[in-house]
């Protein structure tokens, strides 16, 4: 098999190698494989399993053709994409074991994804980048993927390296992506959080916001207030709505970033607008080094409460 060179991998990590669209598909193509290659879909089939990925919030199911089965740093999970699986190996600094990947044409199936064909920079439509890698059962299929919808066949190990290598690129992409379509946004100027009723715009480096179940945002000037609203949504924004997805600042580089993919460091000497603080940040190692250097203990999103962060000493 053609091996990548460094150059091929930095032409498909470039955002502006290609226009993210779904490819053309012709009606024999549909016919013989039974599918509209629709992706997201908008009715997943039954065998594509709901849930939410924990890298991105974004609906498994929607994007099931490129999904993936993997663990990584010992712990089970479901991703919607190669690009959160690479995203998550660099996360935790630990490598994926056991992955499977569904298949691009039947997402109902899925097989270990060191035995499955790929086909990198295709015009189908990416998963969180715009430069997609789709996985396929047998390289007749991927080989005639590639004659009417370009791309390059190629294995797992390249295109994991492919999504690792656009990673950076992605992020600021990603993030453009989510205030245009309306799942994130700046606080404006007048903005108040709903706990301590400060103004997050002032906070640029702790101000965190979280989707609201009547399509409404809201923004809060630190992670501190952010979990106080996640204890008793109730009592701070006077309405009865679900707390949806969350998102905070990446510490300390700035940009916003689903709260259950990041690491948070508290009861450190690092302090916010309201004193103790959980400080995100995207990597496992530098919030390691963090708390080396200002004390603290390592918590995930869904174990932090409003005590952990309010506790100094943690170790």
């Amino acid at each position: 098999m053609h091996h990548l060179s460094r150059r091929e991998l930095l032409r498909w990590s470039s955002a502006a190698m290609l226009a993210a669209t779904l490819p053309p598909v012709s009606p024999g193509w549909a016919e013989q494989h039974g599918t509209e290659l629709e992706h997201p879909m908008r009715q997943p089939p039954p065998g594509v399993l709901p849930g939410i990925c924990p890298n991105c919030g974004m609906s498994i199911a929607h994007w099931g053709r490129t999904r993936y089965h993997a663990l990584v740093d010992g712990e089970a999970l479901r991703l919607c994409s190669i690009h959160c699986l690479s995203d998550l190996v660099r996360k935790h600094g630990s490598p994926a074991q056991q992955v499977e990947v569904a298949l691009y044409l039947t997402p109902t199936r899925m097989i270990a994804a060191d035995q499955a064909v790929y086909v990198i920079g295709s015009r189908a439509r990416g998963t969180m980048t715009p430069v997609s890698k789709i996985a396929f059962d047998r390289r007749e299929e991927a080989e005639q993927f590639v004659a009417g919808h370009g791309g390059t066949v190629a294995d797992f190990p390249q295109a994991l390296a492919a999504a690792t290598a656009g990673l950076d690129q992605a992020y600021p992409a990603i993030e453009a992506s989510r205030k245009k379509n309306g799942k994130i946004e700046d606080p404006g100027a007048e903005a108040r959080c709903p706990v301590c009723e400060m103004f997050p715009a002032r906070y640029p480096k702790h101000r965190a916001q979280v989707n609201l179940s009547d399509k409404t945002i809201a923004h809060c000037c630190s992670t501190q207030c952010l979990v106080a609203l996640r204890a008793e949504p109730k009592k701070h924004l006077k309405r009865a709505v679900t707390l949806q997805s969350a998102w905070v600042t990446v510490w300390p580089e700035g940009g916003w970033e689903y709260a259950r993919g990041m690491f948070f460091l508290v009861g450190s000497s690092l302090m916010g607008p309201m004193g103790p603080e959980a400080i995100p940040f995207r990597n496992k190692v530098d919030a390691a080094a963090a708390a080396r250097d200002h004390g603290g203990k390592i918590l995930r999103y869904d174990e932090l409460l409003p005590a952990d962060i309010l506790a100094r000493g943690n170790t």
